[in-house]
């Protein structure tokens, strides 16, 4: 059986959302998934997920992160969050190449719609790339630009965070954890969620 493969997805984890979960899955092995970044607020609290892209200085996340729960941009998004990157337990820096880095610059998606979510993704400027691992290449994901993407019903993704592990919202672990899920398509998705287009893919 093939390795799940990895999908991008900037997992937001404010309590109490029932979408930001990692439910039935598992531990990472540690420093495994080192592209995941986590998104710390003042209070030193994870808040959301992203993945460090190619370079090592930029990561892509939800745009939903840098909005209020009414809906509200945040003021001065670019200091509302600093960037974890080679974390595990995202409350230690116990590796060599774990670091909290500034963030410089926010991109939110011209079109992103607080009240359905669409277009939900930005971008963070970091003030500097993240660390190299011993051998000189960073664990970074490159975005697949030719359109190929073509996943098949049933297929196995890979989701990492640090969302709540049980569905109720109320347990987050400080240690990044991972789930394989089923790849769906999108009149399954509609029928479960009510709703499906490609801009909330």
């Amino acid at each position: 059986m093939s390795s799940p493969r990895i999908i991008i997805i900037a997992l937001a984890l404010a309590t109490g959302a029932a979408a930001r979960i990692i439910v039935g899955g598992e531990e990472s092995k540690p420093y495994s998934r080192t592209h995941v970044v986590s998104l710390i607020d003042k209070f030193d609290d994870h808040n959301c997920g992203g993945s460090l892209l190619d370079g090592g200085q930029v990561v892509l996340t939800a745009a939903h992160c840098f909005f209020s729960r009414e809906g509200n941009l945040l003021p001065n998004v670019a200091r509302v969050y600093s960037a974890g990157v080679h974390l595990h337990d995202y409350t230690k820096l116990d590796h060599v190449c774990s670091k909290i880095i500034e963030v410089e610059k926010v991109l939110i998606h011209p079109d992103y719609d607080t009240w359905t979510s669409e277009n939900d993704v930005a971008l963070m400027f970091l003030s500097e790339r993240a660390p190299a691992r011993r051998t000189g290449a960073a664990k970074t994901v490159t975005l697949d630009r030719s359109d190929s993407f073509d996943p098949y019903v049933g297929e196995k993704l890979m989701v990492a965070g640090w969302g709540a592990t049980n569905k109720q919202g109320s347990k987050y672990p400080n240690k990044l954890h991972e789930v394989a899920l089923d790849f769906i398509d999108t009149d399954a998705c509609a029928s479960k969620w009510g709703r499906a287009t490609s801009l909330l893919m």
